[in-house]
Formats: structure tokens, sequence, C-alpha cells
């Protein structure tokens, strides 16, 4: 749930009540040496079947 706005999100990051109208955007994650390490997404969004929106 956003605590700005009040949007919901399921626990694939789609969106479930606005106001929001897209799902949050999605992104690589690694574990390097003992650090997690954020990239960016590049693949289709798994839960559109999509190109990335925020690409």
């Amino acid at each position: 749930m956003c605590p700005c706005h009040g949007s919901q999100y399921n626990n694939e990051g789609t969106v479930i009540k606005g106001p929001a109208h897209m799902s949050l955007e999605l992104a690589n994650v690694d574990v390097e040496d003992d650090r997690v390490v954020f990239g960016p997404w590049t693949g289709t969004d798994f839960r559109t079947g999509d190109a990335p929106w925020w690409s």
C-alpha cells in the first residue's frame, strides 16, 4: 500500500486499487560480494507480456 496516495498493489506489483493506474516498475536484483545490486529491467513485463511502460 502506498502511504502517500493509498494505492494498493499485489505481491507482484500489479495495481489492484487506485488512484494509481499503472503497476510498479520492475528491476533486476543480484547479489555481488554480499551486496544487493539493482539494475534496469530489460525483458518484457511478465505481468502483461508487453514491453515495460517505463522504458
